[in-house]
């Protein structure tokens, strides 16, 4: 075990931005098998150099939700949230948006910035979120997020004129 859990903790800092990634499943799966500090290597590599490492996490965060104690996942979502990577950004639209229900109001938050972003992209996810997950998405909070997104692309359309 404590072998085991030397070597992810080794993995997590080689160069080899596949292992790296490849840590992040690992831990994202089996987050609940796993001691403290082998678990926070999600949050270190959330915050890796490399954008595919933290979309990876994001992508797994998404995919394992479940598994991921309340407190770590608030944490990466706002973090990953606020990503300078619009793939990272649109990766934890979907996070957030297909765990609606066990969402906090700070991610419902985080979800109205995201639906405000500077990018089309992004504003684009949240549009393809919230028709994934009309089931769960109250139409008045659906109704909020169009109001956000199209307000913000009218802005950006009047800035580059």
């Amino acid at each position: 075990m404590n072998m085991r859990n030397e070597l992810i903790k080794t993995l997590a800092r080689t160069d080899d931005v596949k292992v790296r990634e490849d840590v992040v499943i690992a831990v994202a799966s089996n987050f609940g098998k796993l001691p403290p500090e082998v678990q926070s290597l999600l949050k270190t590599l959330a915050a890796d150099q490399d954008s595919r490492v933290r979309e990876e996490v994001a992508f797994e965060l998404n995919r394992n939700f479940g598994k991921i104690t309340p407190d770590c996942r608030v944490e990466l979502l706002e973090v990953l949230g606020r990503d300078v990577d619009i793939k990272v950004r649109e990766d934890i639209v979907a996070a957030i948006t297909g765990h609606y229900n066990e969402d906090t109001e700070r991610m419902r938050a985080l979800l109205r910035i995201l639906a405000s972003d500077r990018k089309e992209s992004v504003r684009d996810q949240v549009t393809i979120e919230m028709g994934r997950n009309s089931d769960i998405i109250p139409v008045e909070f659906r109704a909020e997020l169009q109001r956000l997104i199209e307000k913000t692309t009218a802005e950006e359309s009047r800035s580059k004129q």
